[in-house]
């Protein structure tokens, strides 16, 4: 009997319009179908029968009578990820979409981006699916906020 796990977050508001997620992971039994819905303490919530295990994909939402649930990343199948020596992350491209700002600027962000890149691949394998999503919405916000580089003013130089 395998047994698949997926981390996933989950939510009883099925019909509002503003749903609050929970951490959780689901389990699949393949011979019988079963998938079961777990909270992060390991309480059962929920057991649905599947016509297909293929139904059971990340990025996938599955109905439970009672939740909602999205699928995250699979337990213990995932391929660990090389770890980069530092000559090879300060050649690695930035996307410039990625680093430049609406006023053509680069942002401090993009600029530490490169040399953060080793610790930040560590530890995205380690955030749960709701740390993630927190992760990048405090990434946009400062986006969203930074519109101008956290430098003295450059125009000093141009006057003297």
């Amino acid at each position: 009997d395998v047994k698949k796990k997926w981390s996933v977050t989950y939510t009883k508001h099925l019909k509002q319009k503003r749903k609050v997620y929970q951490d959780g992971f689901l389990e699949l039994q393949s011979s019988s179908h079963k998938v079961m819905l777990y909270d992060d303490c390991e309480k059962l919530l929920g057991v649905k029968i599947l016509k297909n295990d293929n139904d059971v994909k990340t990025g996938e939402t599955l109905a439970f009578d009672s939740y909602l649930v999205d699928i995250g990343d699979p337990h213990g199948d995932y391929k660990p990820i090389p770890i980069l020596n530092s000559t090879k992350l300060m050649k690695k491209e930035v996307p410039e979409e990625s680093g430049l700002l609406h006023s053509g600027k680069r942002s401090a962000a993009a600029d530490n981006r490169k040399s953060n890149l080793g610790k930040r691949i560590a530890l995205a394998s380690t955030l749960s699916p709701s740390q993630k999503i927190i992760r990048e919405f405090k990434k946009n916000e400062v986006h969203k906020y930074n519109s101008s580089p956290s430098f003295p003013d450059m125009t000093k130089s141009s006057t003297e």
